[in-house]
């Protein structure tokens, strides 16, 4: 039998979920598979709680170089035959474990290669985008999810035969089910509300802050919105000081990370995504699996899911009006929302099967073993 790990270093977002949603059907592929995290909490609870395998090596202090002997131990124990790795610091800690340990390493980028080059990155993570690049020969394989960042690999070096393409999928929701009145009330949702929501890391990438603005801009004529941001991180605190400042009051919502996301969508009428770059979000795949409208920034793969008056909306990147006038025009347009989310979720059904996805992963884990 096949011993898959994965590594991962998230509490949180798009990598995360394609971690959960691998592990879990891949365990049905013949295989072995359990996910390491360097923290407990909600999300290896959640793991647990969807019949994933999961142990905690716990990183002690911001760079700890035990954890590398750690790992390589763990993966020895458990005779490891295959260390997936994720997020900067799973790529850094599980490539030198598993290089001690003998080990091939595949490593998933889930849109590192656009944020590299974003100007709106801070210092810290602009150099462990470097340091990870510069370890890129400690992977066997890397898998790309959205042909843009498949070329950007080959374009910095990587042989064609490095690297795959294996866009990622979902698991459809059963249609037509409609969010209960406990997630609205708990969440503070008024019943006449329409809801708009943006699910994502709060990081300068996401661009919240030209969320929060537009959010404004609307609320002038449908003040009856509300705006729901789900997620969480180092920008909090100064984008609830920027809707306090705006006077936005109880129209916004800081929902945190949530472990309901299913509920999370049936109770939002629209989603938007408006970064600076990205990869292929779980969060428009979600949304769109859902039936929801999407209005989306449009940047490199976006636009290759979210089709302008097909699947979505898509607006200039960075123009707050913009984006102020497509959330206004699906308010004012429900035919449209219903239009688009039915666009949406026919798309996602057709063209993101999570089978296709883990039979690709698997065949990739299988020619690595031999």
């Amino acid at each position: 039998m096949l011993r898959i790990a994965h590594l991962i270093d998230a509490q949180g977002g798009g990598a995360l979920t394609y971690v959960l949603t691998l592990a879990r059907v891949t365990a049905r592929e013949d295989a072995s598979v359990e996910v390491i995290f360097f923290i407990p909490g909600p999300v290896e609870r959640l793991a647990r709680e969807l019949g994933i395998k999961t142990v905690v090596i716990s990183k002690k202090m911001p760079l700890d170089p035990t954890l590398i002997w750690r790992i390589s131990g763990y993966l020895k124990k458990k005779k490891i035959d295959i260390m997936h790795t994720h997020t900067l610091n799973g790529n850094f800690y599980g490539r030198l474990a598993a290089t001690l340990a003998g080990i091939p390493v595949v490593t998933t980028m889930h849109g590192y290669m656009d944020e590299l080059s974003a100007q709106n990155l801070n210092t810290r993570t602009r150099l462990f985008c470097r340091i990870d690049r510069l370890m890129w020969g400690m992977s066997s394989r890397f898998i790309a999810v959205t042909p843009g960042i498949g070329e950007r690999l080959r374009q910095q070096g990587l042989a064609p035969d490095r690297v795959e393409v294996i866009t990622n999928a979902i698991d459809l929701p059963r249609p037509g089910l409609q969010a209960g009145p406990d997630i609205r009330r708990e969440l503070g949702i008024r019943p006449s509300s329409t809801v708009v929501s943006i699910v994502g890391r709060l990081v300068p990438v996401k661009n919240h802050d030209l969320f929060i603005r537009a959010a404004k801009a609307a609320l002038e004529k449908f003040p009856d919105t509300q705006f729901l941001i789900i997620g969480d991180g180092p920008l909090s605190g100064k984008l609830k000081v920027l809707s306090d400042e705006l006077g936005m009051g109880e129209s916004v919502i800081f929902a945190g990370w949530r472990n309901d996301m299913e509920q999370i969508y049936r109770a939002t009428d629209i989603l938007v995504l408006c970064s600076h770059s990205e990869g292929l979000p779980f969060a428009i795949l979600e949304a769109m699996s859902h039936g929801k409208a999407v209005i989306a920034t449009d940047i490199k793969e976006i636009g290759g899911v979210v089709i302008n008056g097909s699947t979505g909306l898509l607006v200039p990147p960075g123009n707050v009006d913009a984006l102020a006038g497509a959330i206004v025009r699906l308010i004012e347009d429900p035919l449209l929302r219903k239009r688009l989310g039915s666009g949406a979720r026919a798309f996602v059904e057709k063209n993101f099967s999570v089978k296709t996805m883990v039979t690709r992963v698997v065949g990739l884990y299988r020619g690595l073993a031999v």
